[in-house]
């Protein structure tokens, strides 16, 4: 049972009790203090398959450097999940996984230059297959019971971002025609395909906004079979099929 009345929210509390903390709000609440690289990595690491952040064999990422992938990948993780986390909290941490692994070698520079350029050589592709690793893990451990009908719902979603008002930006995301040259910024139309059950992010699409709706859809880029189960659109982005 649970209580859908917007009056006397505190009620719910009382009666049912407070739902169980996932892992990630265990983290980020714990005594308020910053977090370690190696307290993430303890609590996530297990999701995430280690070889895909294991320095290459040569090229990018090749060399034994004091920002490998993998230190990378937790820093940032830990950037975009603790809400107002800058980019010198982020070396804070790296300096402090140095020290304790290196603790003869001479301490980084705090400039956090260092850390933006090793952020910029994790690869997409990398990213992606993480992000499809976790969605299918996710789908994977689904009880049956979260399926509608037995069946596996998919919903379709989609916004759009603004990106920095530059020349390249301008070229492969225009600004909409109903803005005037110079007055606006390069806008990026995404759609996603989502499950209503984990509420993993299946598939993404990404087009220009001058685009109409039925081009962002997962569909037609073969992500999703039109036999049943049907998807589900929203509101914004209606569900094109007959």
């Amino acid at each position: 049972m649970s209580l859908c009345t917007p009056f006397f929210t505190a009620f719910k509390t009382l009666l049912f009790g407070k739902p169980r903390l996932s892992a990630i709000e265990k983290l980020l609440r714990r005594d308020g203090l910053p977090h370690s690289l190696s307290q993430y990595q303890e609590a996530f690491g297990h999701f995430i398959p280690q070889a895909l952040l294991a320095c290459e064999v040569e090229g990018i990422n090749s060399r034994s450097r004091m920002f490998p992938p993998v230190v990378i990948f937790w820093a940032f993780l830990a950037q975009v999940l603790e809400r107002g986390s800058s980019c010198r909290d982020a070396l804070r941490r790296i300096t402090a996984w140095w020290q304790f692994e290196n603790p003869k070698a001479p301490l980084p520079s705090t400039k956090t230059g260092g850390y933006g350029q090793a952020r910029l050589r994790l690869a997409d592709p990398v990213l992606a297959q993480i992000g499809t690793h976790l969605a299918e893990q996710l789908e994977r451990n689904l009880p049956s019971e979260e399926r509608w009908l037995g069946r596996r719902v998919k919903i379709i979603d989609g916004t759009t971002a603004s990106m920095p008002d530059t020349t390249e930006n301008q070229a492969e995301w225009p600004q909409p025609r109903s803005q005037k040259p110079g007055c606006g910024f390069p806008l990026v139309k995404l759609v996603g395909l989502f499950s209503q059950a984990s509420g993993a992010l299946l598939h993404l699409a990404r087009t220009v906004c001058r685009r109409g709706r039925r081009f962002g859809c997962p569909a037609e880029h073969g992500r999703l079979s039109l036999a049943p189960p049907r998807p589900r659109g929203t509101r914004a982005f209606p569900q094109p099929w007959p």
